[in-house]
C-alpha cells in the first residue's frame, strides 16, 4: 500500500510517498514542484500517485539530488511521460545511465528505477521566476548536489541533512564528507530546508547546524576510542547509542551504526 500526501509551502508544492506492507513501513519521501521545476522523483513504487499529483500541475523540467532509488525511481517515466528534459549532475548521469543498484529491501520498499538518460546540469539552473545554484555537496553519496535559491533563502538539500541526531549511515556514506558539506552549506543564507524526509520550514539552518554539531561529536568520540585500542565493536559499546539489530538484519547490513562508526575510521 503507498500512503501518500500532497501539501505545499508558500510557491511549493509537495507530493510525500511512503510504502507500507505486512506491517513493515518504509521511509517516507518528499518530492518538490517549484515554478515547473521537479526536484527528485519519488520512488518507483508511488508512480501512480506521482502521476496524479503531476498532471494537476504544469511540469517544464526535472533534476535529480542523486541517484538513490527513492530519488531516481520515475526519471525515465517523467522523461517520457511528460516529455520533459531531466537534469543532473555528470555522476548521477553515469550512474542512471547503467542502471541503479539495488538490494532486496530497497526493492521492496523503494522499487527498481529503470535505466534513464538525463541531461548534463550546469552551475546554475533557472525556471521562469527562480534561479537554483546547483551545489556539490558529498557525504550521503558521491554524486550528491543541493539546489539552493539565495533570494528566497531556500535550500533543497535532498538528504544531506535527514535529522539533526542519525543513528544510522548507509553503506558509501561517510561521516567526514557529510562534516566538509555542512560547513559549506552554513556559509549560506537560508531559513527554509526543503530535505528530501524531513523538511524544516523554520529555523532550517539551524537544524543544520545541529546535524553538524552532532556529527562532529560522533566523529570525536569515535576517533577517542580509536585511540585508546578499541575495536569497532567496542567502540560502538562507547557510544551514547547502540545497534538497531533489526534494521541491521533486514537491509543486510547495508544500513547501520556499524557504516557510521566505519566511516570514521577509514579516515583515519
Amino acid at each position: 500500500m503507498i500512503l501518500s500526501q500532497r501539501y505545499s509551502h508558500g510557491p511549493v508544492d509537495i507530493f510525500r510517498a511512503q510504502r507500507k506492507s505486512f506491517g513493515l513501513a518504509g521511509v517516507a519521501v518528499n518530492c518538490y514542484l517549484i515554478d515547473g521545476l521537479l526536484i527528485d522523483t519519488s520512488m518507483r513504487h508511488a508512480r501512480k500517485e506521482l502521476g496524479a499529483f503531476l498532471r494537476e500541475h504544469t511540469l517544464r523540467q526535472c533534476v535529480l539530488t542523486h541517484h538513490h532509488e527513492d530519488h531516481s525511481g520515475n526519471a525515465d517515466w517523467v522523461q517520457k511521460e511528460f516529455k520533459v528534459p531531466l537534469f543532473g549532475s555528470p555522476m548521477t548521469l553515469n550512474i542512471v545511465a547503467e542502471g541503479v543498484p539495488v538490494l532486496p529491501y530497497q526493492r521492496f520498499f523503494f522499487g527498481r528505477p529503470e535505466i534513464a538518460h538525463l541531461h548534463k546540469m550546469e552551475d546554475m539552473l533557472t525556471t521562469e521566476h527562480y534561479t537554483f545554484q546547483m551545489l556539490p555537496s558529498p557525504g550521503h553519496a558521491r554524486d550528491h548536489q543541493c539546489l539552493y535559491v539565495a533570494e528566497e533563502g531556500w535550500l533543497f538539500a535532498g538528504d544531506i541533512y535527514i535529522a539533526d541526531k542519525i543513528k544510522v549511515f548507509k553503506s558509501g556514506e561517510s561521516v567526514g564528507q557529510q562534516i566538509r558539506t555542512i560547513e559549506r552549506l552554513l556559509q549560506l543564507d537560508f531559513e527554509v530546508l526543503f530535505c528530501a524526509h524531513n523538511p524544516r520550514f523554520k529555523h532550517g539552518k539551524k537544524h543544520l547546524a545541529n546535524k553538524l554539531a552532532f556529527l562532529q561529536d560522533f566523529e570525536e568520540r569515535v576517533k577517542r576510542s580509536a585511540q585508546q585500542g578499541k575495536n569497532r565493536r567496542g567502540i560502538i559499546q562507547d557510544l551514547p547509542m547502540q545497534e538497531n539489530w533489526p534494521f541491521r538484519i533486514m537491509t543486510a547490513g547495508d544500513v547501520s551504526l556499524k557504516n557510521m562508526v566505519q566511516s570514521v575510521l577509514d579516515e583515519m
